[in-house]
């Protein structure tokens, strides 16, 4: 695989790997957890057009091969909204006659899908979509918490924009029937996620994402680490982790973790100290 832009950032952070696109972290994080667990969550979560021949790390960029509908993938990420919770799409709740008497009615179907704290921490991620100057979603703001994901197809034949706030989640899809490339990006079906949210949400009071007991926020992380962030950290994100998790280490100017090439780490620390200047002096003292 390899990035939209062709640049190698290095070692990098999942949510910033997810606030700017960066495909290749996404391929080796669905190495890591592996193909199988990540089909198996995506079918609890509603999306059943996954076959056989999905089974690579493709998956991990969209390259399936019915792809998904649009209220398949919105439904989805209501999960992440409630906290692990996932309720079936309704057209239609109840059908009243003209006095209010209730012929028919619809009962909720909902069912837990994931861990409230891992909804939680993919939801700190989607945030930094919107909310950083540089996130790839950031046209999506509404002035309230939100969260949400770009997507781009090849030769920008579809764009796509999925977000939510705690209590309304809404998709957005820009392509042709014929396929040809609609000529935009997912930044694009942002702003209209954004115009569509503002209206739809109105003057109603703003909400924020409730934190599972399990969750710590505010963890100052160095982004090219990891690790706690210290002044010389060269970029900080403020992250939440599960209790238990978070990282003890100081960022030390390490780059290297396991998995990064080795020809494309440094292997000198990046701090750069001031030239040392000693008193002048004259010899023989």
């Amino acid at each position: 695989p390899q990035n939209y832009d062709k640049k190698f950032r290095g070692p990098i952070t999942m949510k910033k790997a997810v606030r700017l696109s960066v495909n290749v972290a996404a391929v080796k994080m669905l190495n890591q957890v592996g193909i199988d667990t990540v089909m198996n969550y995506a079918a609890k979560m509603g999306i059943t057009s996954l076959t056989p021949e999905d089974r690579n790390l493709a998956l991990a960029l969209g390259g399936i091969t019915k792809g998904v509908t649009l209220l398949e993938i919105t439904s989805a990420y209501t999960a992440f909204a409630t906290n692990g919770i996932i309720c079936e799409p309704l057209a239609i709740i109840r059908v009243e006659d003209a006095n209010g008497h209730i012929l028919e009615e619809h009962g909720v179907n909902q069912r837990s899908v994931l861990r409230a704290e891992t909804a939680y921490l993919v939801t700190d991620m989607l945030r930094a979509v919107i909310e950083a100057p540089d996130g790839t979603g950031s046209a999506a703001r509404i002035g309230r918490p939100a969260a949400g994901k770009t997507g781009t197809t090849d030769n920008y034949r579809t764009a796509w924009f999925v977000g939510f706030t705690p209590n309304l989640a809404a998709g957005i899809y820009l392509g042709n029937d014929d396929m040809t490339s609609v000529g935009v990006a997912g930044g694009n079906a942002a702003v209209l996620w954004g115009e569509f949210m503002s209206k739809a949400l109105g003057n109603s009071p703003a909400q924020d994402f409730a934190v599972p007991s399990g969750i710590i926020t505010g963890i100052r992380v160095a982004t090219n680490t990891g690790k706690l962030a210290t002044p010389f950290a060269k970029e900080v994100e403020v992250d939440a982790f599960i209790r238990g998790t978070e990282p003890r280490g100081a960022d030390k100017g390490q780059f290297s973790p396991s998995n990064s090439p080795e020809e494309q780490t440094p292997q000198k620390p990046r701090f750069k100290l001031p030239p040392i200047r000693l008193p002048s002096f004259s010899w023989p003292f």
